[in-house]
C-alpha cells in the first residue's frame, strides 16, 4: 500500500468539497482574494500538494480547514490512468488524478511534472511518487 514521508502537511481551505478525495492532488484558487484548495483538472494547472488524509464524511469540506501534504519527499497519489515506475507524474483531465508521461519531451507547453512515478499503476490505484515539480522545457 502506498504511503508518504518525509513530507510536510499544512491545513489550507477548502474551496469546494473533498470528502473521498485523499491522494488526489490540488490547485489553489483566488476565492474573493482568499486561496483555497480545489482539484487540479489540468497539465497546466499549478499543482501545491495532495489532500493528505479523508475529511469528516457527514459534512462538506467546502470552506472547511483540510490537511493538504506539500509537494516534498515521498507521497501516495491516485492515477486517473496508466502510469510506469519512473515516469514524469502529471495531473489527468480527471479532477485530482495524475498520469505518468515518459519524459520532460513528453510535457505539454507551460506545464509541470509534479514528481517521479516510484511504481507501476492503473487507473483508481493509489502509488508512491517521489514528489518534485519539474518544469517543462521553453520552447525558443
Amino acid at each position: 500500500m502506498a504511503s508518504f514521508e518525509s513530507t510536510v502537511a499544512v491545513n489550507l481551505i477548502a474551496g469546494e468539497d473533498l470528502r473521498g478525495d485523499v491522494f488526489e492532488i490540488l490547485q489553489i484558487e483566488d476565492d474573493g482574494g482568499v486561496g483555497k484548495v480545489i482539484k487540479a483538472t489540468a497539465v497546466t494547472n499549478t499543482v501545491i500538494g495532495i489532500l493528505a488524509e479523508n475529511p469528516r464524511t457527514d459534512l462538506t469540506t467546502d470552506c472547511l480547514s483540510v490537511p493538504v501534504v506539500l509537494l516534498q519527499g515521498k507521497v501516495a497519489v491516485k492515477a486517473g490512468g496508466a502510469v510506469a515506475a519512473g515516469d514524469l507524474i502529471v495531473p489527468d483531465a480527471t479532477a485530482g488524478r495524475v498520469i505518468g508521461v515518459t519524459g520532460v519531451g513528453a510535457l505539454a507547453a507551460d506545464s509541470m511534472a509534479i514528481g517521479i512515478a516510484l511504481e507501476s499503476a492503473v487507473d483508481g490505484d493509489i502509488f508512491n511518487m517521489l514528489a518534485m515539480p519539474i518544469a517543462a522545457p521553453h520552447s525558443v
